[in-house]
């Protein structure tokens, strides 16, 4: 067990301007403290209002997964622990044992990173917090002794995460402020030419060709919301994968996931409103996924890159492409 330098630690932060320079060191001097196999650092992003992870640490056999999670949010009004410990100021701790409600975040962690005991921090100092630091081991149970220590440092990292927090908001003001004179005037007039009596199905496939061909994908569609459930629309793609276009839309027209994260990665991105990228399905194939996820690749096994992203109008999610 590493006694935390507190004077080395205030002194590095000062050198410190950024905020995922900041996490990682936050995350670095936990794993050396509390020897633990796993870490997260959830960081306040005011204009999300949302939890951001700005730095993962898992164990090896899941470092595929950690490309996927970069820039992940937790919106405040998700049922996660992190929320809770981000609004009480108080640490959460789990273990096992723990009788954990399914349908929660904090449940789906366990099962998919195969967790013993899961310890959840706040950064916080004088009443302000920074946002939370998430700790798990999968083998072993995390000492109380090594909980302590960590506090006793934890509290240092408050203020500059703050600090860079407010500067990065001042610049993504100014810079969204520059973009709203740089819109995609040809994506504006392919969409004002759609007609408005086109049904829902129609306007998905000119809308998905449109986008699979401006960024070279293969296949895309949109889901919307019915009652409570994903209805994901049929698909449009290239000539080269018209037999995978027809066995996920196959798939798709019997499977309509429930609005729970256990749904899968597509659902998971409209609850939590933000994008997932998976830039290599074969390289987590393997890994804990839900069922939905699973059966889909199992049922289109040449899936090579998938990503999912949040259809939003004034800060609400109405489906996913």
């Amino acid at each position: 067990m590493q006694q935390p330098d507190l004077d080395e630690i205030n002194h590095n932060l000062r050198l410190m301007m950024d905020i995922d320079e900041i996490s990682a060191y936050l995350c670095r001097s936990c794993l050396q403290t509390s020897k633990c196999d796993g870490c997260a650092v959830n960081v306040w992003d005011p204009s999300e209002e949302a939890l951001r992870i700005a730095c993962l640490h898992l164990p090896n056999e899941f470092q595929e997964v950690v490309k996927v999670y970069q820039e992940y949010r937790i919106p405040l009004d998700e049922n996660d622990a992190n929320i809770a410990v981000f609004q009480t100021l108080e640490n959460a701790h789990f273990t096992s044992h723990d009788q954990i409600n399914p349908h929660t975040s904090t449940h789906n962690r366990f099962e998919r990173w195969h967790m013993q005991e899961l310890y959840i921090l706040p950064i916080t100092l004088n009443g302000d917090c920074a946002g939370t630091v998430m700790l798990f081991n999968c083998s072993r149970i995390i000492p109380s002794e090594h909980i302590a220590l960590l506090n006793s440092f934890i509290h240092l990292f408050c203020q500059p995460l703050i600090n860079c927090s407010r500067m990065r908001e001042i610049r993504a003001s100014s810079e969204l402020f520059e973009s709203l004179f740089d819109i995609d005037d040809a994506f504006l007039e392919f969409l004002s030419q759609i007609p408005s009596q086109q049904d829902l199905i129609e306007k998905n496939h000119a809308i998905s060709h449109y986008l699979v061909e401006l960024f070279e994908f293969e296949l895309g569609t949109f889901s919307v919301i019915e009652n409570h459930q994903m209805r994901i629309l049929p698909a449009y793609s290239t000539d080269a994968v018209k037999s995978q276009q027809q066995r996920f839309n196959d798939f798709y027209r019997k499977v309509q996931p429930e609005l729970d994260l256990s749904g899968g990665a597509n659902v998971t991105s409209y609850i939590q409103q933000t994008p997932l990228y998976f830039p290599d399905v074969e390289k987590i194939i393997n890994l804990p996924m839900s069922l939905n996820d699973k059966e889909f690749i199992k049922l289109v096994p040449e899936t090579k890159t998938v990503v999912y992203i949040p259809v939003m109008l004034n800060e609400k999610a109405y489906g996913t492409l």
